[in-house]
């Protein structure tokens, strides 16, 4: 009886020990089934954003695009560099912020700024930002690129702001050649002699006075140049501390003047280059000419030279332009080309 208990014994050890355990198997399976849903729930690598800080902006008027990445933590990003034949801008600079962590994303910024130049409503492409992957082990590295959308942006004259002048108006498209309109316009000048020979004919017996339509006046360069002064001023550079840009719209303004007042190309000439055609000009006095090289030598510091100036400084160099464009204003011809220009 003894040997029988203890053989009873033995088999329930020998049991406990070589049966498996469900509650292990169970913990298996739950973080197998886990893992599974972990992954299956993993959204993409890469999440890119575009927008524009000014989809409404007025010639001259700088304008920065902004991409915002979020993205996995083993992921190395690239922006991209901008297209430098982007018709109606000019490229300023690109900046990349740092790279920081949110949750479980990282994310970094980067600035594209342009400069408008044309008037017209644009179509930013899509830029491509690609990124990479550190390859695990025994699989690819993996490399991919994700595209920012179209983006939209309308660039209007700064004259609109104060209105819409009814003398103004746009440049039109090239027409092709089409049909031959030869014999056409040989009948309607045929017809036209005809009628206007029937018309002199009436008038012996009648006489009748018409008034010409004065023609309209054209803006006047001052008007114009005062108005982008004005336009630079509103824009506040000077409260947001962006006294680069400031100077460098403000050179570009009054060489346009300069260029239209006294007919040469100011805006392509550099300061030592202006300088002896200054001297050249006999309506030109020696104090003006002083007052034209300082504003200019002033302007090139801060756009070339990088110097630190104040909001105080770059008031009192725009009022010197202000009041320079006004008393030369009293003595100026109207200028035609420079109106156009300043309207396209």
């Amino acid at each position: 009886m003894m040997v029988l208990f203890r053989k009873f014994i033995f088999i329930l050890i020998a049991s406990v020990f070589l049966y498996p355990s469900p509650s292990f198997t169970q913990t298996i399976s739950s973080e197998k089934s886990n893992q599974n849903k972990k992954e299956n729930s993993t959204t993409g690598p890469l999440e890119v954003t575009a927008n524009i800080d000014k989809p409404l902006a007025t010639i001259g008027e700088i304008i920065t695009i902004t991409l915002e990445s979020h993205f996995d933590p083993d992921l190395t990003v690239t922006f991209p560099e901008f297209p430098q034949d982007f018709e109606g801008f000019d490229f300023v600079d690109k900046q990349l912020g740092k790279i920081t962590q949110a949750v479980d994303k990282k994310q970094q910024k980067a600035w594209y700024r342009l400069r408008a130049d044309q008037v017209g409503t644009f179509k930013v492409p899509p830029l491509n930002i690609s990124y990479s992957m550190p390859a695990e082990e025994g699989q690819p590295s993996v490399e991919g690129e994700v595209s920012t959308p179209e983006l939209s942006l309308k660039i209007q004259s700064v004259l609109n702001l104060q209105g819409e002048p009814k003398d103004i108006r746009d440049i039109k498209n090239i027409v092709g050649p089409g049909r031959d309109w030869t014999p056409y316009i040989i009948g309607a000048v045929s017809s036209i002699v005809a009628l206007v020979l029937f018309l002199l004919w009436r008038t012996r017996k009648q006489s009748r006075t018409t008034q010409a339509k004065a023609p309209e006046p054209e803006v006047p360069i001052h008007i114009i140049a005062q108005n982008e002064l004005n336009a630079l001023l509103a824009r506040g550079y000077l409260e947001q501390g962006l006294f680069p840009e400031f100077h460098f719209e403000l050179s570009e303004i009054f060489r346009r003047y300069l260029g239209a007042r006294y007919e040469f190309p100011a805006p392509d000439w550099t300061t030592e280059e202006i300088a002896p055609k200054l001297t050249e000009l006999d309506d030109l006095g020696e104090a003006d000419r002083i007052q034209i090289l300082s504003i200019l030598r002033q302007s090139d510091q801060v756009k070339f030279a990088k110097a630190q100036v104040d909001s105080q400084a770059s008031r009192d160099l725009i009022d010197s332009v202000i009041k320079y464009v006004q008393k030369a204003g009293e003595r100026e011809k109207p200028n035609p080309l420079y109106s156009t220009q300043s309207t396209t």
